[in-house]
């Protein structure tokens, strides 16, 4: 994406083809129609559905302009059939209930934009997605807890007295095993 700096041309034509042998930035850029870049997420943090890749950003960018929630964190959890299905942990801006009627309305929307595969298998409705003290989303606490798995290291999160407790907004999740994934 970066082809050169302002003033420094020749030096990026140096590491342009540095970056071309040697690895990327893995940063997936979009070009919007008002001319500006949006970063989507980093391509090395994808999602294999039914022999198909994808960002986990392309599904949370079409659950908050819903204007029902205002953060959503889109992981990938084991499927026999798909390889992977999505689990969506999603925050509902105040005022709105995470209920089975919002986990009804968000589902169609990623299936209206990308198709019946990608239908999230579950929305989970969370108080706070874990997070870094720069208030990055820690996608792998969510899926260690969905797959009960170890959650790791856990130092860096801005929220730890909130994890592993997991708190819901409109309802408890009893459990974050299988058994809350085949619902």
């Amino acid at each position: 994406m970066i082809k050169s700096l302002w003033k420094t041309n020749d030096t990026f034509k140096v590491i342009g083809a540095l970056s071309r042998t040697c690895g990327s930035t893995a940063i997936s850029p979009k070009r919007g129609e008002d001319g500006l870049f949006y970063i989507l997420g980093h391509s090395d943090d994808t999602i294999k559905i039914s022999g198909k890749r994808m960002g986990p950003a392309q599904i949370e960018g079409l659950l908050t302009p819903t204007g029902k929630v205002s953060e959503a964190a889109a992981v990938g959890v084991a499927d026999p059939v798909k390889g992977s299905a999505i689990v969506c942990g999603c925050d509902p801006i105040p005022g709105i209930e995470g209920n089975a009627v919002l986990e009804i309305e968000l589902t169609q929307a990623a299936v209206e934009r990308m198709g019946a595969s990608y239908r999230p298998r579950r929305i989970l409705f969370l108080n706070d997605l874990p997070r870094t003290r720069k208030m990055k989303v820690m996608r792998r606490v969510l899926r260690a807890l969905l797959e009960g798995s170890d959650l790791g290291d856990l130092s860096s999160l801005s929220n730890p007295s909130q994890w592993p407790r997991c708190g819901t907004r409109s309802s408890t999740l009893h459990s974050l095993n299988d058994a809350t994934l085949t619902q």
